[in-house]
């Protein structure tokens, strides 16, 4: 049976840590001093400099091997630190990713002594309910809440405001997009389509992701639209 995040809960949690850390309307976003206030450390050297999966605690090779794709992250709760993978090299992908493992890490209700995170985990689309608080939380501390939406009100609506605003946060354009889309105060809906049509006659592109504005959700409710959008009926993929 599908579980959804108790987003009371998460949002709780996570003002507290804000307020902790001190960093409320600070941009870009202080994410290690927020990852510090959690209790948490970045230690110089990574386990993932020297990473051998059979030399790891058992703790840690426990949460390695419920994974199916390459470790993106590390938190090692019994020793209250976090390992990033080199391979997450862009300032907007490690700040959500350190800010994933500190939600993990400051929900009282997530017992686990360690979590391993790989893509589809980190992703919006993670199935596990504890993933998808994790993810909700890294998205409440990022973007502050609130002060991101009131923040946004202040650019011209439009694509150019997302990129400005993630370049401000200090977040991932992915990231970025989905947020504006949420806090949106009109009707809105994001759809995330990949870079090459699937098919050219009729026009057809995949879609991978739809996020809504409340808005918009309560005017044309949460119905998903097909995995294949094409034109016609979907004229505005025209224009892609």
């Amino acid at each position: 049976m599908y579980q959804s995040p108790d987003r009371r809960a998460i949002e709780e949690h996570t003002r507290k840590l804000l307020r902790r850390a001190g960093v409320k309307g600070q941009f870009p976003t202080p994410v290690d001093e927020i990852v510090a206030a959690a209790g948490l450390s970045q230690p110089e050297r990574s386990m993932f400099s020297d990473f051998i999966v059979e030399q790891a605690p058992e703790h840690l090779r426990r949460a390695i091997r419920r994974l199916t794709g390459p470790v993106r992250a590390v938190l090692d709760r019994k020793e209250r630190e976090v390992h990033l993978s080199p391979t997450v090299n862009t300032r907007g992908h490690r700040a959500f990713v350190k800010l994933h493992e500190a939600t993990h890490h400051i929900l009282p209700w997530q017992h686990d002594l360690a979590y391993a995170d790989e893509d589809a985990t980190l992703s919006a689309s993670a199935k596990a309910l504890q993933e998808l608080e994790a993810n909700l939380g890294a998205s409440n501390l990022l973007f502050q809440h609130e002060t991101f939406a009131e923040l946004s009100r202040q650019y011209k609506t439009g694509f150019r405001a997302i990129l400005a605003l993630a370049e401000t946060v200090g977040a991932s354009i992915h990231a970025s997009f989905r947020r504006y889309v949420v806090d949106y105060d009109g009707a809105a809906l994001g759809v995330v389509l990949e870079l090459s049509p699937c098919s050219r006659v009729p026009l057809g592109y995949q879609r991978h992701e739809m996020v809504r504005s409340a808005k918009w959700e309560k005017e044309f409710g949460q119905a998903f639209w097909p995995r294949v959008l094409q034109s016609p009926p979907f004229s505005f993929i025209d224009f892609v």
